[in-house]
């Protein structure tokens, strides 16, 4: 009995020490929060010291469409080169996005057909000596009265045959640019810059083959698209802004000098094109181009922040909201951005007071 009431006890006193330690552990635990929390606050605290607060209000805005769409090449500068023979290609000696002259050797093909060339060449070229050397020996044996006119006439006929032969032998080694190494080369038929390669050394390509694909970039389209919708709102030699993500803060001025007339069946929008010049080439095919186009109306009013306000994260676009003592993400719609501004459609109210000045600084301390 007495062993009983030992072994009860330890086991109470187990128990207890037990429970102590848990309460000990959470209350280490909440205290740690409690700290963490605190220092999270007090930086966030700094930081608010340090930002500005302007209030979102209605602004003037010329109307205008935006439309998204992307950067391609002019196509009417495209240029293919295409393989003339078949044979193994080597010494390619470009890449993708290299800008090159016109004239450049792209790559070599060493081929069996270059050789039949040559060889044939070579024989045209003996004709031509051969029926020049009987004409000459036929002119001086008709002033000897050794043969008649009718017989240099015929001579005069087999040289101008030969040398017609030999003429277009020639056109076509220069077309295709055949050299004397049997071999023929690729060259650059305008300066530009290389957008595709679909070749590589050591390869064995027929005849026919596109090889490289080159463009002068001095000029781009930026094809856009317009939801039927918007149809009736553009014009042919309407002006736009074009703006990429590559030079937020460059503006690409232009005009729509196409309205192409077909509707994709799946996404209901219908492509324009606009012409850009490109001289220092920073619009390069591929980029994301957004497209402001200019409506013959009336100004409206939209509410608007300062660029600086507006902040990019992963596909959105976010502002910092002000409510009385707190602070907080907001995840607003974007019509238009223009001149330091940005007008929006939708997730403020005017007299909404957000972060302007060290306004990334906030957003990201309230994303930890």
């Amino acid at each position: 009995m007495r062993k009983e009431l030992i072994d009860a006890g330890l086991r109470d006193a187990r128990r207890g020490a037990l429970v102590f330690a848990i309460l000990l552990t959470f209350t280490m635990l909440l205290g740690c929060k409690e700290d963490a929390a605190t220092h999270l606050q007090e930086d966030k605290d700094e930081i608010l010291e340090t930002v500005s607060w302007v209030e979102v209000a209605e602004r003037s805005m010329q109307g205008h469409l935006l439309l998204s769409g992307d950067i391609v090449a002019n196509e009417q500068l495209i240029s293919r080169v295409v393989t003339p023979i078949s044979g193994k290609l080597s010494n390619i000696s470009v890449e993708v996005g290299d800008k090159i002259e016109r004239g450049t050797r792209l790559a070599t093909i060493r081929s069996t057909e270059v050789s039949d060339y040559q060889k044939k060449l070579k024989s045209l070229e003996s004709k031509v000596r051969t029926a020049s050397r009987d004409l000459k020996m036929k002119e001086q044996l008709l002033m000897d009265g050794m043969v008649s006119e009718k017989e240099v006439s015929e001579a005069k006929e087999k040289l101008y045959i030969a040398q017609t032969s030999l003429n277009q032998q020639l056109n076509i080694g220069n077309i295709n640019g055949f050299d004397t190494l049997s071999t023929a080369v690729l060259i650059a038929p305008i300066s530009g810059t290389i957008l595709e390669r679909q070749v590589y050394n050591n390869q064995y390509i027929e005849a026919g083959t596109e090889a490289f694909i080159l463009s002068d970039l001095s000029q781009v389209w930026a094809i856009a698209d317009v939801y039927e919708s918007d149809i009736s709102r553009i014009s042919e030699g309407a002006s736009v802004v074009v703006q990429t993500m590559a030079w937020p803060n460059e503006r690409f001025e232009g005009r729509i000098d196409k309205i192409y007339g077909a509707l994709d069946a799946e996404s209901k929008t219908m492509k324009v094109r606009i012409n850009l010049e490109n001289p220092d080439l920073r619009l390069r095919p591929g980029m994301f181009a957004s497209v402001a186009v200019t409506q013959n109306e009336t100004e409206q009013e939209m509410l608007c922040v300062p660029a600086q306000s507006v902040i990019f994260e992963n596909g959105h676009r976010y502002v910092v909201v002000k409510d009385e003592a707190t602070c907080r993400r907001q995840e607003v719609k974007v019509a238009h951005e223009a001149e330091g501004w940005v007008y929006i459609k939708e997730g403020v109210s005017e007299g909404t007071m957000v972060a302007n000045r060290n306004a990334l600084l906030i957003f990201n301390k309230l994303g930890q």
